[in-house]
């Protein structure tokens, strides 16, 4: 399903292919592989359709840890606070499952980006 990738080390926001499920989403939060058993938690954002008007649910997906960890920071213009480490966005329908994100939200999510250039220091 279709996804996007945030990643604040090479200042990159790319469409991509995730599965949906919890070890899917892993890779790309954690492509590394250093998860060090800590999971992924989502920031949630209600996002204005910009063709329908309506209210879209958009989960990202970031570590949560990533605050206390050496990482980049990101702003999302619909969340509040910046978020630290890669993040993955996807929506999610009525039954909670993962979906993946409708085409024509792709560029406005990517234009929803900011990269701070600051760091977190550990």
């Amino acid at each position: 399903m279709r996804a996007i990738y945030v990643n604040p080390e090479e200042k990159t926001i790319d469409t991509v292919e995730c599965d949906g499920t919890l070890e899917g989403i892993q890779k790309f939060v954690f492509p590394n592989g250093d998860s060090d058993g800590t999971c992924v938690t989502i920031a949630w954002l209600r996002i204005r359709h910009p063709i329908t008007g309506e209210n879209t649910l958009v989960d990202a997906w970031v570590d949560d840890e990533g605050l206390l960890k050496k990482n980049k920071l990101t702003r999302l213009d619909a969340y509040p606070t910046p978020l630290a480490g890669n993040i993955l966005l996807l929506t999610t329908n009525d039954d909670g499952e993962c979906t993946e994100i409708p085409e024509e939200l792709v560029e406005f999510l990517k234009d929803s980006v900011t990269f701070t250039g600051m760091e977190l220091s550990v």
